[in-house]
């Protein structure tokens, strides 16, 4: 699962800074899947995905704001948790 999830972090992260904006947030989750991100349930259904964005942002204390800044730790944090919780 952390494999998964670096080399889905380095496709928005090429300059390995640890930082990504909540804009690409959902897209990461989709380029890391299932378990820690998002599988195909959630591709046609944008209410599950806001509900899980703003579950997200809120265990990181993130402003939801597009060019907001996430880091590496606080992303993992917030999927691990999320995960443990579904």
């Amino acid at each position: 699962m952390v494999h998964s999830f670096k080399r889905g972090w380095g496709k928005f992260d090429p300059d390995a800074t640890g930082i990504i904006k909540v804009k690409y947030f959902g897209q990461l989750l989709f380029e890391i899947g299932e378990p820690l991100g998002w599988g195909e349930l959630f591709r046609t259904d944008a209410e599950r995905q806001a509900r899980y964005c703003k579950m997200a942002l809120e265990y990181t204390k993130t402003n939801s704001t597009p060019d907001t800044l996430m880091l590496f730790n606080e992303v993992f944090d917030s999927v691990a948790f999320l995960y443990m919780i579904r």
